[in-house]
């Protein structure tokens, strides 16, 4: 064989390397990808963490303060992690611990609102440290890689909008930083994944189905439910360990495709809120489930955004003939401090309108009802409650009550009386 021929396969190879090199480094410097997912997750991500220390001030004497009863490390002075990171415990800001909580709050709440989202990454990360490094003996793995995200995040876009610059070498430096950095924080979600499967698999009792079973005895990490059901029926416990192992194993191969992401995703919150709920790890199942919105696609994030952001406005259309279901709007468009819902009491000729102002389907009844609540950002924390009313049917019991006029109830439509449209 001559070398000629010899060198033509390889050549081609080497080529088409190349190529796919050359498309790699173009995606990845002239076009910042993933834009609304990454808005998506700052707002839900920045909101766990403003809950999390929200619901923690009540006992801030028995966490953060100097006198609390925890082993807490003494600052370092020849530390620049210490100076950035852990300036809280600092002998002469000791005491004023409650300024870094607050501070986070302040900035978590703004970084939510879309004030300066750079910055806000930024000292979110700071300060969010601050107040971790005071009280390190409750962190659990949900905090730990909570940190390391808030790190990546600094490097993020998460405005919404691509960078804008005439110096056509820092807009492509920012893209690549930007991009760059949203696959590290996929990437760091995976090996959480990578390393539980190792460690799993490699457990006698995760490998024949026993380890939920002993688990579930314990007082630590157990509901009393899951006991008996558990020490009932022993087979729960095997298909629940065999189904925590295959969904840490399979994620990090199946998480990528597109096709596959919904199935592994769903199994993986499946995993996350037993975790929770079952073994009381409340925190890291939560954290978990929050740090999936980073696989969502940028179509998903942005109909979730319509569905809560204030910035895209809810068009309203309420039936003049429900008297009871008008002042209930009514009542709830005070709590709309954004602006976000506009509302239109038809009259008899267009009873059942929805302003056609984006083109999307309107939802009715309940249906409405339930965007109307979850578009109210000073309810968006009860959102998963309003959706869990909404799922049993009490939402709509509540919907039926408001429409149930004491008067004409007879001439009334059967329709339902309330239409919404997302617009922008």
């Amino acid at each position: 064989m001559s070398d000629s021929t010899m060198q033509a396969p390889l050549s081609r190879h080497l080529s088409g390397a190349a190529r796919f090199l050359d498309d790699w480094a173009t995606r990845l410097t002239h076009r910042e990808s993933h834009l609304a997912t990454q808005q998506l997750f700052k707002t839900v991500f920045f909101g766990w963490l403003f809950l999390h220390t929200a619901l923690l001030v009540p006992f801030h004497r028995d966490i953060w303060s100097p006198d609390a009863f925890m082993l807490q490390r003494p600052f370092i002075p020849s530390s620049a992690y210490d100076w950035i990171f852990y300036v809280s415990g600092h002998p002469a800001l000791r005491s004023h611990y409650l300024f870094f909580v607050f501070a986070q709050l302040i900035v978590l709440a703004l970084g939510m609102a879309g004030v300066a989202p750079r910055l806000m990454n930024v000292l979110a990360c700071v300060t969010t440290l601050n107040v971790n490094n005071l009280s390190p003996v409750i962190l659990d793995g949900g905090n730990n890689l909570s940190q390391l995200i808030l790190v990546y995040m600094m490097f993020l876009n998460t405005s919404g909008r691509p960078f804008r610059s005439r110096f056509e070498p820092l807009q492509m430096t920012v893209a690549a930083v930007s991009n760059a950095a949203f696959f590290v924080c996929r990437f760091q979600v995976v090996i959480v994944y990578v390393c539980t499967a190792i460690f799993k698999l490699n457990g006698p009792l995760w490998q024949t189905g026993m380890a939920l079973y002993y688990i579930f005895q314990g007082d630590a990490y157990t509901h009393p439910l899951l006991y008996h059901m558990v020490m009932r029926h022993p087979w729960v416990s095997l298909a629940g360990s065999y189904f925590t192992v295959a969904t840490q194993a399979l994620l990090p191969v199946l998480v990528w495709p597109v096709r596959t992401r919904p199935y592994v995703l769903t199994a993986a919150v499946l995993t996350h809120l037993g975790i929770s709920f079952g073994m009381g790890l409340f925190t890291f199942g939560l954290v978990m489930c929050v740090m999936y919105t980073l696989f969502f696609t940028d179509s998903l994030s942005r109909t979730i955004a319509e569905w809560v952001s204030p910035y895209h406005r809810l068009m309203v259309t309420v039936d003049f003939r429900y008297a009871r279901l008008q002042r209930a709007m009514r009542a709830i468009r005070r709590l709309d401090w954004f602006d976000a819902i506009y509302l239109n009491e038809a009259d008899a000729n267009e009873p059942l309108t929805a302003a056609p102002d984006s083109g999307r389907a309107a939802s009715e009844g309940a249906a409405a009802l339930f965007r109307v609540l979850v578009k109210l950002t000073v309810l968006l924390p009860l959102a998963p409650l309003i959706g869990a009313l909404y799922y049993v049917g009490a939402l709509g019991m509540a919907y039926d009550r408001l429409i149930a006029e004491r008067t004409g109830e007879r001439d009334l439509p059967a329709a339902p009386a309330a239409t919404t449209q997302t617009g922008s």
